[in-house]
């Protein structure tokens, strides 16, 4: 614990985590490594490396408009979920949602962080359950979106010169081009 308030992470930001990662392994079907701390406990969970990595990762987004999100143990919970899938694809969705600033302003991203703020402001405010559901539907969305465009990228022939093209130098400073050889 002491080397994550070293590396910069304040105990709120820390409790907010480890209650995001106490509600996903909650949700989890079948128990994994990690059992289900809470309150005093749930420090318990940096112990491990993974948790410790992810709340270091998360600290990056901590001046964005929307990082008041992780507060939410369902957002959080989706969060480190989404993470574990895969980090990079987690980093582009989660920094447009924490920043909200996707280049299109009707991308999802931005509507998403829209209604969570719209369902937490409520007199009844959403359960963790339900924040869970919207991030997880969201984050699905966004993930297939992304996994398919880099399946096409992969899919296109690299643009380049032609195996069957031949080789002709450039022109030689008398002004023809000279080929080898001939």
């Amino acid at each position: 614990m002491l080397f994550l308030v070293a590396a910069g992470l304040d105990n709120k930001l820390l409790v907010n985590v480890a209650a995001g990662i106490a509600e996903n392994i909650k949700r989890q079907p079948q128990p994994g490594t990690l059992k289900v701390y809470s309150g005093r406990e749930l420090g318990l969970y940096y112990a491990h490396e993974e948790c410790r990595r992810f709340a270091i990762w998360l600290k990056s987004y901590i001046d964005c408009m929307h990082f008041w999100l992780i507060t939410r143990p369902g957002v959080c919970s989706e969060i480190f979920e989404d993470w574990q899938y895969s980090e990079a694809l987690a980093g582009d969705f989660w920094g447009y949602v924490f920043r909200e600033d996707h280049p299109d302003f009707n991308d999802e991203t931005r509507e998403f962080a829209r209604t969570i703020q719209k369902l937490v402001g409520k007199p009844r405010s959403a359960k963790a359950a339900e924040l869970q559901k919207r991030s997880h539907t969201a984050w699905t969305r966004f993930r297939k979106l992304r996994e398919a465009e880099i399946a096409v990228e992969k899919a296109q022939p690299e643009k380049g010169i032609p195996m069957d093209a031949h080789w002709v130098p450039p022109a030689a400073p008398g002004g023809e081009a000279v080929q080898p050889g001939l």
